[in-house]
């Protein structure tokens, strides 16, 4: 197993707590705040359904912010758009989760195709494996 190293530390974009973890910007304990924070409003939603975001703020003490981050990450579902709330990153179109219209996700994913079947590129042929634990 690999030993934590000063290079390793970072700080908690959340509560600024040092921790160490090579792939997370958050720690632990915030990791699990937040988790609970998306059941209380995950268990609203489902005593309540269709409620307005402020009303779930309210009642759970979960921010909007954090709702709106839930949002985005596809964990929730408004059940109609809005105008004014939530809205592609790229066109400003009004969506119901995520970050992108199913347009412009449509257009992403043709532009990426492209990338990679334009003549003259090559189909990565360099293999991978996962690295074994060394010593330092």
């Amino acid at each position: 197993m690999r030993k934590n190293n000063e290079k390793d530390a970072k700080n908690c974009k959340v509560c600024g707590r040092i921790f160490y973890h090579p792939h997370n910007d958050i720690c632990p304990d915030c990791i699990i705040r937040d988790e609970q924070d998306f059941q209380k409003v995950r268990l609203f939603l489902k005593e309540f359904p269709g409620s307005k975001i402020n009303v779930v703020e309210e009642y759970t003490g979960v921010s909007s912010k954090k709702i709106l981050k839930y949002l985005r990450e596809e964990r929730l579902e408004l059940a109609e758009k809005s105008e004014d709330f939530l809205k592609c990153l790229k066109c400003g179109k009004p969506i119901t989760t995520g970050m992108y219209c199913s347009e412009c996700y449509i257009n992403f994913v043709k532009e990426i195709n492209q990338m990679f079947s334009a003549p003259g590129n090559k189909e990565p042929t360099a293999k991978m494996h996962i690295t074994k634990n060394k010593k330092r």
